[in-house]
């Protein structure tokens, strides 16, 4: 027998243990009890995965937060591995700060939320020396959240200004088949927080989801199954060559396979759409949900006495240039400045040759020199309309 034939057998012969191993990371409840144990649940896993939709469905309750006041893993991207412990609505702020007055509300993505940096690095930690701020950014969040966490929070909050940031994938369109909409657009009110001086702060309904969820976690790995290629220990000098992270390279490949089959036999239950469907906008009108969006952010703020801002975060644009991202922040300025809201294009300032000082080490988040800068325009944007109220 040549050696190039047995070669081909021995790889054949790894692969297929690889592909067992795989079997069962993905079957055995326990295999991967950190993971879970490290699970940050994120609102935009109700829309992605039919376990967690099933809760929604239960308790018709849509979460706009987090699990609250529970310690969790959140990412690194190069600054070290960053943990948080949510505030009483799921929120990467002090908790205190909701028995104070603020000023500036914050809502977003991950970009908002500070994504792989610590509390004090974010947008929202730098705007802190300057203004009483609540964030309301979470990670994964599109633009229904967006025009959601206005519509409840803002009348209760009542700041001056509301920043709203939109990044790159935020032209992923939404429509009216997402379980957010549903709860937060097309019934007249969702019940989600309780007046202010009550000792409970969510409803019954809120209480009751993450209740559900904790046990749901424990006994189901959402986030390996949503996440597929993510690997928090994938900058580890060595960690490419342990026999757990290469399984879990390996898991990329296969694990659609596999999900298929757990889910079979775990969710008989189907949500009414795939979960990660992305429904193309026209190339020229700005998509529905972002439309939907900012038309809610002018009604929350007309209302309740508050001042757009709209900014926009881009991608790496050396890295990962995009030219649907680019045309879609067009729209959206277009559709923002038509409407007498202030608009902060970062595209103006990350320029080129600044790219990579603009974003983190390891990561498409940004990096502390990115979020510092972002938070200065939006200073200096909220100083120069309070000259002119």
């Amino acid at each position: 027998m040549s050696w190039t034939k047995i070669l081909i057998i021995q790889l054949l012969v790894v692969y297929i243990l690889l592909f067992i191993s795989n079997a069962v990371i993905t079957f055995w409840p326990y295999s991967d009890l950190d993971d879970r144990e490290n699970y940050m649940f994120f609102p935009n896993h109700v829309d992605m995965h039919p376990y967690i939709a099933k809760i929604f469905k239960q308790t018709k309750f849509a979460p706009l937060g987090s699990i609250p006041m529970v310690e969790k893993y959140l990412c690194n991207e190069g600054y070290g591995a960053i943990r948080f412990t949510p505030d009483r609505y799921g929120f990467r702020n002090n908790d205190n700060y909701w028995n104070r007055y603020n000023d500036v509300v914050l809502i977003g993505d991950s970009f908002t939320h500070g994504q792989c940096v610590e509390k004090n690095d974010s947008i929202a930690g730098i705007l802190e020396n300057s203004f009483n701020v609540i964030n309301l950014g979470i990670s994964g969040n599109q633009p229904l959240q967006y025009g959601a966490s206005a519509k409840t929070f803002v009348p209760f909050i009542k700041p001056k200004f509301l920043i709203t940031i939109f990044c790159n994938n935020d032209f992923d369109e939404q429509d009216e088949r997402y379980h957010y909409f549903n709860a937060y657009f097309k019934e007249k009110k969702h019940h989600y927080i309780l007046e202010a001086g009550s000792k409970e702060y969510l409803t019954q309904d809120g209480k009751k989801f993450y209740e559900l969820l904790e046990p749901a976690i424990q006994n189901y790995s959402v986030e390996r199954h949503l996440y597929p290629n993510h690997d928090t220990e994938r900058y580890n000098f060595l960690g490419f060559f342990t026999l757990r992270i290469l399984v879990k390279k390996i898991h990329t490949i296969t694990s659609k396979f596999f999900t298929s089959i757990n889910e079979k036999n775990k969710n008989k239950e189907k949500i009414n759409f795939k979960s990660n469907e992305k429904i193309n906008p026209k190339p020229n009108e700005i998509p529905f949900s972002s439309k939907l969006a900012i038309n809610t952010l002018v009604e929350v703020c007309s209302e309740n006495d508050c001042n757009n801002i709209i900014v926009y975060i881009p991608a790496h644009q050396i890295k990962a240039p995009d030219q649907k991202s680019i045309a879609y922040a067009k729209l959206l300025k277009k559709y923002a400045l038509s409407l007498g809201i202030p608009f902060i294009d970062m595209q103006d300032f990350f320029i080129n040759d600044r790219n990579d000082s603009m974003y983190a080490p390891h990561g498409p988040h940004l990096s502390k020199e990115g979020y510092r800068l972002v938070a200065e325009k939006i200073r200096l944007k909220i100083n120069e309309i309070k000259k002119d109220l």
